[in-house]
């Protein structure tokens, strides 16, 4: 339903429509991190950021979902918040040199470049 709001422009009613997913999608991180990149591919930055605020502790732990966070508020034009993000996540120690390869991929494939050679 949300969907088919955004393609109509109608975004308010699609942002309130898209928030309802929260209500009945597992609270559990890999559901959460699914439902935020789908929310990022329609470019829903309003309802990506009421998730992090809602699943604030997944955000900080998974870096997946903070970069989900750091792609809105870039969006959004936040760069103070984008800038706090990007160096939160960088410097993370529990971020292996293997998994930087990973998102650094991930990164690339959502064209930014410049956020994956930070990786």
């Amino acid at each position: 339903h949300g969907e088919i709001l955004l393609s109509l422009d109608r975004t308010d009613e699609a942002y309130e429509s898209l928030r309802r997913l929260f209500q009945v999608i597992p609270n559990q991180e890999g559901s959460v991190l699914q439902t935020v990149r789908w929310l990022v591919e329609r470019r829903a930055w309003p309802v990506v950021l009421d998730a992090e605020d809602r699943y604030a502790s997944m955000f900080e732990q998974n870096v997946g979902l903070a970069y989900c966070a750091a792609e809105a508020h870039a969006a959004l034009g936040e760069n103070e918040t984008v800038a706090r993000l990007l160096d939160r996540i960088a410097n993370d120690p529990a971020i292996d040199p293997p998994q930087r390869i990973d998102i650094a991929g991930d990164l690339e494939s959502w064209g930014r470049f410049d956020w994956a050679e930070r990786e």
